[in-house]
């Protein structure tokens, strides 16, 4: 993630600033085609930052169809990125946190919104085979598909 990032002004101009036209991901996009001009991003552990959506597994399927459709539009950033392995770590720990913490009655809860992100995700991933109905209904975003955008 890329949530709360800091730019090199002088970086940020060389690659023509965020995205104009994107559905989500404008920050990552970035971040990405900086990399892959031979930048380099640094992660600062030591920064505190509370960045926090009260997401159910609806608004999860919604956000998670949207970052699969960035990916796809930007295959030179998002090529070679397997997220749903990242996936997979975070609901083990998040199930294995639930353990720890003896509430295992919150582990419906990363199910439930886990399969939220899984689904809309995986619908994102193929939403140019989707009628634009469909896709209406799956966005969070639904002025970026106006006049045809992403198609």
């Amino acid at each position: 993630s890329n949530v709360c990032a800091a730019w090199r002004r002088g970086a940020y101009l060389e690659q023509g600033g965020f995205e104009k036209k994107t559905i989500f991901n404008e920050d990552m996009i970035l971040a990405g085609k900086m990399i892959l001009a031979g930048g380099k991003v640094a992660y600062c552990a030591d920064a505190q930052v509370i960045h926090s959506h009260n997401y159910h597994a609806k608004d999860q399927f919604h956000r998670y169809f949207d970052l699969a459709v960035s990916q796809v539009m930007h295959p030179e950033v998002f090529g070679n990125v397997s997220s749903e392995s990242e996936g997979m770590r975070l609901v083990k720990k998040s199930i294995r946190h639930c353990l720890r913490i003896r509430k295992p009655w919150l582990i419906f809860s990363v199910i439930t919104n886990n399969a939220g992100k899984f689904l809309g995700y995986k619908l994102g991933q193929h939403y140019r085979m989707l009628p634009p109905k469909v896709i209406q209904m799956c966005t969070m975003n639904q002025t970026f598909w106006q006049e045809g955008a992403g198609r």
